[in-house]
């Protein structure tokens, strides 16, 4: 099976010199090998499975994969090949995402690529490059954040193989990765990351609650404690509305650049200090890290208000497969962040009986995926 991709490899490169001229040759170089090298060791699942020596844990996960790629073509997401070879890096992650932000304010720097548009990341597969290219954004004034990433999709561009770094996952995180990554293959927005990873978050999420309660039972173990950490993740991201509120309202005040970068660190460390004492499980563990910016940015790009795909999940009856028809729905008419928008419009919310008291716990509004 190896030597069919050899047709794609010849033709992969140049490619993508092709259509991504602003990146860089350099850049480019090194992400065509790296993608090249992976598509290289894919080896069919099936084959690694007939292994008699194959580490238990490691089958494990690989057939737990299959379920999980089974679960998303009955919700209606379209892994196609995807997921059905594997590869086993020799490094503990597949590869190194960059973000980078203004010290002044809440905006992403962008990186331009000409199938996904505008996104706020870039990735890399070597970490002395990624380092590199963050060296000259700290040197230009920027904030930066580097972070592991141990999968991503090529949007269906090409069957993305299970990567060794995945299966260090628990069996719901890893469920929750297949079918977020399947969800960028289904519905993917050109520029409008916002949308397409908070999509991706609420699919992930409520697909591993499925598929934890048909194989264990809604009332089990792991399905409770899935719940309880998406119910953690859902205050956390109501917190980090209001830190954002905040800090745009501090960045957006009457005081120079100069002055607003000197005093951000105290306020920031205010956050940080509320955020110990906030009810969201481990999700505190952020606070114990160093903010700025970049890294704040990185953090809610999972979370854009979630709680707009939850009301139209519950519009939809709570079912998973029929809220993701919705935004399929004649995808020629309109876009389907447009669909949900004009949806959520004329189906307001209700308007809550208090408002929730500061630091104790904003009202729900869902594990964190890969990007």
């Amino acid at each position: 099976m190896k030597r069919r991709w050899i047709r794609w490899e010849r033709w992969l490169a140049p490619w993508l010199l092709a259509t991504l001229p602003g990146c860089g040759l350099g850049y480019l170089a090194h992400v065509s090998r790296g993608q090249l090298e992976i598509l290289w060791n894919r080896k069919p699942i099936a084959e690694v499975l007939a292994e008699p020596d194959l580490d238990p844990k490691v089958r494990a996960k690989l057939e737990l994969v299959g379920r999980a790629r089974e679960l998303a073509r009955e919700i209606g997401l379209t892994p196609g090949d995807s997921y059905q070879t594997y590869v086993a890096l020799d490094r503990p992650f597949a590869s190194i995402a960059l973000s980078a932000a203004p010290k002044d304010r809440l905006e992403p720097y962008l990186w331009h690529f000409p199938i996904v548009g505008r996104v706020p990341y870039k990735g890399f597969f070597d970490r002395a490059q990624a380092e590199e290219e963050r060296t000259a954004l700290v040197a230009d004034g920027y904030d930066t954040y580097l972070r592991e990433v141990d999968a991503y999709s090529t949007l269906g561009w090409f069957a993305d193989p299970v990567l060794s770094p995945m299966l260090q996952r628990g069996d719901a995180s890893l469920v929750d990765t297949i079918v977020h990554e399947s969800t960028h293959a289904t519905i993917f927005e050109k520029g409008n990351a916002d949308f397409n990873e908070g999509l991706a978050t609420f699919v992930g999420g409520e697909g591993a609650i499925l598929f934890l309660s048909r194989s264990q039972g809604a009332d089990s173990p792991a399905a409770k404690a899935l719940a309880a950490r998406l119910a953690d993740q859902e205050r956390f991201t109501a917190f980090l509305e209001e830190l954002f509120a905040d800090l745009d309202a501090y960045y957006g005040g009457a005081a120079s650049p100069t002055e607003k970068i000197a005093g951000r660190d105290a306020r920031m460390a205010l956050w940080q200090e509320r955020l110990r004492k906030e009810p969201v499980g481990n999700f505190r563990r952020y606070a114990e890290m160093p903010w700025n910016n970049a890294f704040l940015l990185s953090l809610k790009l999972y979370r854009v208000d979630l709680g707009r795909f939850r009301r139209l999940h519950e519009g939809r009856g709570g079912d998973i497969a029929a809220t993701i028809r919705f935004l399929e729905e004649d995808p020629s008419a309109d876009t389907a962040s447009k669909r949900l928008d004009a949806w959520l419009a004329s189906h307001p919310e209700p308007a809550p009986s208090s408002p929730p008291g500061a630091g104790s716990g904003p009202p729900p509004f869902p594990p964190e995926p890969a990007v």
